[in-house]
């Protein structure tokens, strides 16, 4: 999912996506979808991994980041993943998200060179008991 702007990302374009895919042989299971992150076009409870890389630090507003991660837990099954790569927000994410009862709520640094420097978020949606 990605509202596919040039601007935002040298490159950026869902071709990418479907060349990537064929040539990982995963092709029948990615689909490159233009949406904005803030409503997915997903059911709830649809996934079973939800990620966002690089996307929830490009919105500007706290109250609008949110409803990114409000999004990810309504995509994801009970006792799904969420996994974040973002640039220095992760803490806020990691905070919001225990906040609404996500568990397993991890936060490292990437171990790479990289600017702006990275950070990964990983979770899971616990079952319903």
């Amino acid at each position: 999912v990605d509202v596919w702007r040039p601007r935002d990302l040298t490159g950026n374009d869902p071709r990418s996506i479907d060349a990537n895919a064929e040539a990982e042989g995963v092709a029948s299971k990615v689909m490159a979808i233009r949406s904005d992150a803030r409503s997915l076009p997903f059911g709830d409870e649809s996934v079973d991994v939800a990620m966002s890389s690089m996307t929830i630090h490009m919105i500007g507003r706290w109250s609008e980041r949110a409803k990114v991660l409000e999004e990810l837990m309504r995509i994801t099954k009970q006792g799904g993943r969420i996994v974040i790569v973002d640039s220095g927000n992760a803490g806020e994410y990691a905070k919001f998200l225990g906040s609404r009862g996500i568990t397993d709520v991890k936060v490292s640094r990437l171990r790479m060179l990289s600017f702006p420097p990275l950070q990964t978020l990983s979770a899971r949606k616990p079952f319903k008991t």
